[in-house]
C-alpha cells in the first residue's frame, strides 16, 4: 500500500492541512481454470461449464464466448450454460478481469457435439431365411462420421453374444 501526501503553501506563508491518498498497485493478472468441461464428445445440445477464477484482490468480471462470438459476461462468476449447440466441433473460452483491470489469458475447452446415431450396415445377408446347420456368419460394419465408433454389442435371441 502506498500513501501519497500533499500539503499546499500559499504566497503569504500559510500552510494548509495535509491531504492523503492511499493506493495499491496490482499488476498481477487473475487466474482462471475449468472445473467441469464436456468430454471430447457430448450427445446433446446443452452443457453447463463450471470454472474457478481467483485473484488476491478480487474478481471484477468473468467473460465467456462460444466459437468466434465476442466475449460477453458469463451467467455467473462460476458457471455458464450453452444450449442449442449444432453438431460438430466447438470451442468455449473464458477469461477473468480483476478489480485493478488486469485480464487473465484466455482459457479454452474444445469439444464436439454428435447427435447422429451410429449406422449399422450388414455386408452380407444370410443365403436364405431358413438355413441348415448351427453356424451362421453375419458380417456388418458400424460407422459414425463425427465422433467415431466406440464399439458394438451383439445378442442372439435376446442373449448376449460376442461380436467378432
Amino acid at each position: 500500500v502506498h500513501t501519497f501526501r500533499v500539503r499546499a503553501l500559499d504566497k503569504a506563508g500559510n500552510i494548509g492541512e495535509s491531504a492523503l491518498k492511499s493506493f495499491e498497485v496490482d499488476n498481477k493478472a487473475p487466474t482462471i481454470r475449468f472445473t467441469k468441461v464436456p468430454g471430447p464428445w457430448i450427445k446433446n445440445q446443452n452443457f453447463t461449464f463450471e470454472f474457478l477464477a481467483e485473484d488476491e484482490k478480487g474478481i471484477q468480471t468473468v467473460e465467456c464466448k462460444l466459437g468466434a462470438a465476442a466475449f460477453a459476461p458469463c451467467d455467473s462468476v462460476m458457471t455458464h450454460a450453452v444450449s442449442g449447440l449444432a453438431e460438430g466441433n466447438h470451442r468455449f473460452s473464458i477469461r477473468a478481469t480483476d478489480k485493478a483491470g488486469n485480464r487473465s489469458p484466455e482459457v479454452n475447452a474444445d469439444f464436439g457435439v454428435d447427435l447422429t446415431l451410429p449406422v449399422i450396415a450388414f455386408l452380407q445377408e444370410p443365403p436364405a431365411a431358413v438355413i441348415a446347420g448351427s453356424a451362421v456368419s453375419l458380417n456388418f460394419s458400424v460407422t459414425d462420421v463425427l465422433s467415431g465408433v466406440k464399439g458394438a454389442t451383439c445378442s442372439l435371441n435376446g442373449a448376449a453374444t460376442a461380436c467378432a
